[in-house]
């Protein structure tokens, strides 16, 4: 039956069977969903953006009178332009983004994004380009996607803005959970590298992860595009741990 709807003419899905199907939101599972895959009004209050002003480090709430978070102060200078992020890595935030990254729920991937275009859609107005932050193939093959890369093409269609996957991950690395800094650091030395020298000279990207803890992992993607000529970068991530 599903392979019969699908076979049908866009047209035809788009007028007929759309404004009679009901979608349950992906969050809590009730048809208050919009009809659509979107979180309902109650998940959404639980779901609220970081408070601005932001850290421009890491895109998290700042806890003292500096421009800076404590964090970003006690690591230095980041490589990028800016950080954005759109919720707090606790409470009901923390539970649907574990979901969507280890318990096989891909289609979380839609109402994420559209949280992030709500919440920072200045990002946007500052890029040429989506750059996800790649999963090495034997993570991609147990895990059967990569939620970055799900988030970055979500938010292209939003933003009309093109996805480029130009960076490949080329060896595995321990998890980075519970790992320090300079640990992660040393993890992701050699992990990444660009595809087929993509032309990215005088490129504004919007480097997309999911998950930002110390930026070990952006701070290496970065790096590797700014190699390549990349003129300015920021990065935006779904949440700040």
């Amino acid at each position: 039956m599903v392979k019969l709807l699908q076979q049908l003419p866009a047209f035809f899905w788009r007028t007929a069977v759309m404004p009679l199907a009901v979608f349950p939101c992906p969050g809590c599972g009730s048809a208050a969903g919009r009809g659509r895959n979107s979180f309902c009004a109650d998940c959404r209050k639980l779901l609220p953006p970081i408070a601005e002003p932001h850290c421009p480090g890491c895109g998290g709430r700042l806890d003292g009178i500096l421009q800076c978070c404590s964090k970003c102060v006690n690591i230095g200078p980041r490589p990028w332009r800016e950080a954005y992020a759109g919720l707090e890595f606790r409470g009901y935030a923390r539970d649907l983004l574990l979901r969507f990254k280890y318990s096989n729920v891909p289609e979380l991937a839609h109402p994420f994004a559209e949280l992030l275009a709500e919440y920072h859609p200045e990002a946007a107005q500052a890029a040429d380009g989506l750059v996800p932050i790649p999963l090495h193939y034997l993570r991609y093959w147990k895990r059967s996607y990569n939620q970055a890369e799900l988030l970055a093409r979500e938010l292209g269609r939003h933003w009309h803005l093109p996805v480029l996957p130009v960076l490949r991950r080329v060896r595995p690395v321990l998890r980075q959970a519970g790992l320090t800094r300079e640990q992660r650091l040393s993890n992701l030395k050699g992990a990444f590298r660009l595809r087929r020298r993509p032309d990215l000279a005088g490129r504004r990207l919007l480097v997309i992860d999911d998950v930002f803890t110390t930026g070990a992992t952006l701070t290496a993607a970065v790096k590797l595009l700014q190699s390549a000529g990349a003129a300015e970068i920021r990065v935006l991530t779904l949440a700040r741990r």
